[in-house]
């Protein structure tokens, strides 16, 4: 008999997270489409979050099986990092015993800066928040249409990595950890000239909270 904590155990439920970094929709197709059929033939629960033009794609591609099949639009399901692993642990949750299997495709057009770091720590969260529920996940980078930063990002979050071929390792994974301290690294924007500041001198948080709430209000109401 397996011990849970033996290598088979491990394996068995380790989570699978791969970046893609696609080129266009057939490559979508071509990787993701045998990718779900396999969930489906496994009994996992299956769902795709992705850019309504990779939801049409697979779609049609996935034929009667895409009843089978959970589509959500990106945009309304990548709002805010925490926000969004809730969800994604919500979804585990309720599907147990069975595996998830999920095409995800997180928002990056339209951000700023910090929020790109932001949802780039999530990507790597994902490593260690999941790393027991035996998941499978496919996150998606269109090539035409990102920064290569943001590709950068995806070498670094994704232990594994499909490029053309694959899914290879990828050499510049970085573990959430050393990851997250990396973004921390980056100098926050100077404050405006109209910014007030209070002055922190213990522990007690009383006095900033009242300084916070006190500015809030007469900036937008109670």
């Amino acid at each position: 008999m397996t011990s849970p904590s033996s290598p088979v155990a491990d394996h068995r439920d380790a989570m699978m997270h791969r970046g893609f970094l696609y080129r266009d929709e057939d490559e979508v197709v071509d990787i993701c489409v045998p990718f779900l059929r396999e969930g489906l033939a496994a009994d996992d629960a299956v769902a795709v979050v992705a850019a309504t033009s990779n939801i049409d794609a697979l779609r049609d591609a996935l034929g009667q099986d895409a009843k089978a099949v959970q589509f959500e639009e990106a945009l309304s399901w990548y709002q805010h990092p925490v926000k969004t692993i809730a969800a994604y642990d919500s979804f585990v949750k309720a599907e147990k015993p069975r595996r998830v299997r999920v095409i995800a495709e997180p928002v990056w057009q339209g951000r700023t800066p910090l929020e790109v770091v932001e949802w780039a720590r999530y990507e790597s969260i994902v490593n260690a928040a999941f790393a027991h529920s035996g998941a499978r996940a496919i996150c998606c980078y269109d090539r035409r249409l990102l920064h290569p930063e943001i590709l950068a990002y995806a070498r670094q979050t994704h232990p594994e990595i499909i490029d053309g071929h694959g899914p290879e390792k990828s050499d510049a994974y970085t573990d959430p950890g050393p990851f997250s301290a990396t973004c921390d690294r980056r100098p926050l924007p100077s404050a405006p000239r109209t910014a007030e500041s209070v002055s922190i001198v213990s522990t007690d948080l009383d006095a900033v909270r009242t300084f916070v709430a006190e500015r809030a209000t007469a900036r937008h109401g109670p």
